[in-house]
């Protein structure tokens, strides 16, 4: 029997590889070879990436350095900073355009930048709806081929975002006359450049709204797809592209594609190096790699989060159908909850992680004078909250609220899928007044064996998880063991209680 993959393991090296890579918290080296010259292009899109799992600090940081290097004309130059590039300059605008979404941009400078930058862009459209790059010196690739330049159609998704925020219809313009220019063409997606740029094409039309062409480009990467879940870096080799197959992963997973994102992702995570990079590429049976193959690179590990983010989310969704949506008020967690606030002073109530609110559809049905408020992972799942409460889509490592919101947090069976628990908590903290009060329902390491975990879940020992309570300012911090539930009581469930200072 094979043994299971430690992902927690790979995620933990991966935050380590980010950490030594990231130069003076300005932006993320080009590749391990090259660990002192910063990569705009990939510095813009980690950006997102860091926001989703709970680095805000580093996001905002990369953005302030991003802002110090950009061009008069909008646009932003590759790592030696000589040439100016639309594709870079796109990539960059995915990161502005997350930290003003995300309401980090708190004098409007990442908005100034968004707008100049997402001008640029149009002003490298060709009269057809193609957009043209000012230098294409370094598109060459082996085997007499070159980098698509449909990968721009990976830029038009924060163009959107800029036609949303400003109302200007001339960034809708310019992304319409894109598609009807890319779209038209049928060999658009074909598996003939490295699979890194294909997957910009691909993941570039699922994220515009192009869904059905994108799965026809993915099907054909099926028929490429080998047993063991790898996909050649070109159609015609045998060895594989890092960054290329997390791309696909991801693609598959926002398609829908489980079983066949699940086997890419598992082949990328055996090839993980012991510093939590991946090289460019890696050799199988009779090619030698040829892309990076010495060189840990920095989007590979951004790709390898977006992957672990996108699969999580797209099987979570997959299980809302059958997610309870009432409780017992006789149940142990529900009768802690509505003991521990029902005094006056909680009067703001954020549910995190929420599913279908079941907890807060009976709190609001026994403290009615109480605003609550939901946060859940999936739009889906939020469709089926229909109580008097207030939803967001988020999640526990980026709620969508301003600091110091809410009188008291509470979290049900959810910070075991948060992945990262200590940003985790530092992140709940955040959005909690001076002497607000956390209350986190979970599982107990000591019952491990009564359920089986997901990936990337975490069950917890009383005092680790008080101890991280307290490093992020909760004090008071305690748990009360072995609470009933559905009528049983046996050991599954402990409630850690806060207060922040």
């Amino acid at each position: 029997m094979n043994k299971k993959t430690d992902y927690l393991k790979k995620y933990n090296l991966a935050k380590k590889w980010i950490n030594k890579y990231s130069i003076h918290m300005q932006g993320i080296a080009v590749e391990s070879n090259q660990a002192d010259t910063i990569y705009p292009e990939v510095t813009g899109y980690y950006i997102p990436t860091l926001i989703n799992f709970g680095d805000k600090k580093r996001a905002i940081s990369f953005g302030d350095y991003l802002l110090t290097i950009q061009n008069q004309n909008g646009s932003w130059n590759e790592p030696k900073g000589n040439l100016e590039f639309t594709f870079d300059t796109g990539m960059v605008l995915k990161g502005l355009s997350a930290l003003v979404e995300n309401n980090l941009d708190f004098t409007g400078k990442f908005m100034n930048a968004l707008i100049k930058g997402a001008d640029y862009i149009l002003s490298m459209q060709r009269d057809d709806g193609s957009i043209a790059t000012a230098d294409y010196s370094a598109w060459a690739l082996p085997y007499n081929m070159c980098v698509p330049e449909a990968v721009h159609i990976y830029c038009l998704e924060p163009l959107r975002k800029v036609a949303k925020i400003t109302g200007d219809s001339k960034y809708e313009k310019c992304i319409q006359n894109a598609l009807d220019f890319y779209l038209s063409k049928e060999n658009l997606t074909d598996f003939n450049t490295l699979s890194h740029f294909n997957a910009y094409v691909i993941e570039g039309l699922i994220d515009i709204g192009e869904v059905e062409r994108a799965k026809r480009a993915m099907d054909l990467i099926s028929l490429h797809q080998r047993l063991d879940g790898s996909v050649s870096a070109y159609s015609h080799v045998d060895f594989v592209c890092s960054t290329g197959l997390l791309q696909y992963a991801i693609c598959w997973y926002k398609l829908g594609d489980i079983e066949k994102a699940d086997k890419a992702f598992e082949y990328v995570c055996k090839l993980q190096n012991k510093s939590g990079g991946w090289f460019g590429s890696y050799t199988v049976a009779r090619d030698e790699a040829n892309y990076f193959p010495k060189g840990e690179i920095s989007w590979a590990v951004k790709y390898f989060l977006d992957a672990i983010y996108y699969g999580q989310k797209v099987k979570y969704e997959k299980m809302a159908d059958i997610f309870l949506d009432s409780i017992d008020e006789s149940d142990g967690r529900y009768r802690v909850i509505k003991e521990e606030l029902a005094d006056e002073k909680y009067n703001v109530i954020l549910d995190l992680g929420c599913g279908k609110a079941r907890y807060a559809k009976r709190l609001k049905e026994k403290y009615p004078e109480k605003a609550i408020y939901c946060v859940d992972f999936s739009q889906k799942v939020l469709s089926y909250v229909n109580c008097n409460v207030e939803k967001k889509q988020g999640s526990i490592l980026n709620i969508p609220y301003a600091d110091a919101t809410f009188d008291a947090v509470y979290l049900t069976e959810a910070l075991e899928h948060a992945i990262d628990i200590d940003s985790a908590i530092k992140e709940i903290v955040r959005v909690l007044k001076s002497g607000a009060k956390l209350i986190i329902i979970d599982k107990d390491i000591k019952a491990k064996g009564k359920l089986e975990l997901a990936d990337f879940e975490q069950w917890f020992a009383q005092k680790d998880l008080c101890k991280i309570m307290k490093k992020h300012g909760l004090m008071n911090s305690y748990v009360i063991g072995n609470i009933d539930y559905e009528n049983k009581q046996d050991g599954l469930f402990d409630v850690w209680i806060g207060d922040k200072v």
